[in-house]
This record gives structure tokens, C-alpha cells and sequence, in this order.
């Protein structure tokens, strides 16, 4: 798990496998940075959501808000960016 560079200092690496049954290794700030632009990716899709959605629905109710802040899932997220689009009421969201 520790590796030292090539200026001989100790760089960690995590192991672990992915879903093909292989192995990947990235050191612990890759990791800690893929982790932080993922959840960045998802704040901007909530604040994108809500936005999009102020603009085209009059109100949203605060449980919704805490709904669309509580998904942590851009395969969640990706849909509903999608379906703002088409719907034309706040039911037709799903989000409740």
C-alpha cells in the first residue's frame, strides 16, 4: 500500500477491484479528488434541477427541495434533468 516516487516520498495507493473482476490502484489524493468531482457533479445537478424547475413551476414545496438535496446519485439526478424538460406539472416530476 505505500509506495514512495521518485523523489522518495511515500505516496499510499488504494486497491481495489471493478466490476470486471480486475484490479485498479489510484493514490489516496486520486481518490479523495475523483470523490470531490463527484459530488460536485451532483451539487450542480441539484442546484440545476432547482433552478430549472423555479423557472418553469410557480412554487416547489420545501419537501421537495430537501427531496432533491437528499439524492446523492447522478443516476437519479440525470432523469429528472431530463424530464423537466417534458413535464408540465409538478406531479409529472415524480419527485415527492
Amino acid at each position: 500500500m505505500g509506495n514512495f516516487n521518485a523523489t522518495g516520498s511515500r505516496q499510499d495507493t488504494l486497491s481495489y477491484s471493478t466490476r470486471g473482476g480486475g484490479k485498479h490502484e489510484q493514490t489516496a489524493a486520486q481518490h479523495f479528488i475523483e470523490e470531490g468531482r463527484e459530488i460536485g457533479a451532483i451539487e450542480a445537478m441539484q442546484r440545476t434541477l432547482i433552478e430549472q424547475m423555479s423557472l418553469k413551476f410557480d412554487s416547489i414545496p420545501q419537501q421537495v427541495l430537501r427531496r432533491i438535496q437528499t439524492l446523492r446519485d447522478i443516476n437519479q439526478l440525470t432523469p429528472l434533468l431530463r424530464r423537466i424538460i417534458t413535464a408540465s406539472t409538478l406531479q409529472e416530476m415524480g419527485i415527492e
